[in-house]
């Protein structure tokens, strides 16, 4: 709902008070994924925020600048799958790997966010994705 808010404004506001409202929502949302950071550091373990975008913004790809842009140069690790999945998922048409009716990724679209993370964990934690 937050980054949903981040992104569109439905008109509800005028331009200027979007704007002061987005940035609201992005400082709140940093200082939240800062304490969530502490917390699991605390306990011995990081946390690491993978960004996905929405179909569209595949094709768009800077619909997440805002929102990377808060999270470049703090503590908190972070990979941003954008360009993963414009690599490879670009080409392909969006009905490929979403649901064009409510732009959210079909089975396609979440197999491949899946495979970037698992690509990006893997290594770390020491396993291979092996094909069957």
């Amino acid at each position: 709902v937050t980054m949903s808010f981040l992104k569109w404004d439905f008109n509800l506001n005028s331009p200027a008070a979007g704007r002061v409202a987005r940035q609201q929502a992005l400082r709140d949302i940093l200082a939240a994924t800062k304490l969530l950071a502490h917390e699991v550091e605390g306990q011995g373990h990081r946390l690491v925020v993978f960004l996905h975008p929405y179909p569209i913004e595949i094709e768009q790809r800077d619909q997440l600048q805002p929102f990377r842009r808060s999270l470049v140069g703090s503590d908190i690790e972070v990979f941003d799958t954008t360009e993963d999945f414009y690599q490879r998922l670009g080409p392909l048409p969006r009905a490929e790997y979403s649901y064009l009716n409510d732009g959210h990724f079909n089975v396609v679209g979440y197999a491949v966010f899946a495979n970037i993370i698992w690509d990006y964990l893997g290594p770390i934690v020491g396993f291979e994705l092996v094909d069957q």
